[in-house]
């Protein structure tokens, strides 16, 4: 993993990823990858930035 980045959860598909456990008010950025079923694992997306409300 990357300096700075956390894993934060894998999911069996993309339809519903919840996560819990994020402050109000703070931003927080995410990027995610797929791991195929032959477990190679795929670029890094583009960094979304989101504010908690």
């Amino acid at each position: 993993m990357d300096e700075g980045w956390y894993h934060k959860g894998s999911f069996a598909d993309c339809t519903e990823m919840i996560m819990s456990g994020f402050q109000s008010g703070k931003q927080y950025s995410f990027r995610c990858r797929i791991i195929g079923r032959d477990n190679k694992v795929g670029p890094w997306s583009h960094i979304v930035s989101l504010m908690v409300t």
